[in-house]
């Protein structure tokens, strides 16, 4: 089996507040757990960087 890992880096466009993304990382944490994906989601206010590693092409949807 092959392993799929992609790092990333993204801006914000909006102001979070710090609930909306403590929901947004739970919300895609239950759906990446079904999908073999793991990871880790930094935001420092301004960017995210996440790291997500899985099987194959799993990983891959997550960009679409």
């Amino acid at each position: 089996m092959s392993l799929s890992l992609l790092v990333y880096r993204s801006r914000s466009t909006n102001q979070l507040k710090k609930d909306k993304v403590v929901a947004m990382s739970k919300h895609f944490a239950v759906r990446n757990r079904d999908r073999d994906i793991t990871g880790m989601l930094v935001f420092d206010g301004q960017y995210f960087m996440q790291v997500l590693e899985g099987p194959g092409r799993r990983s891959l949807p997550c960009m679409s």
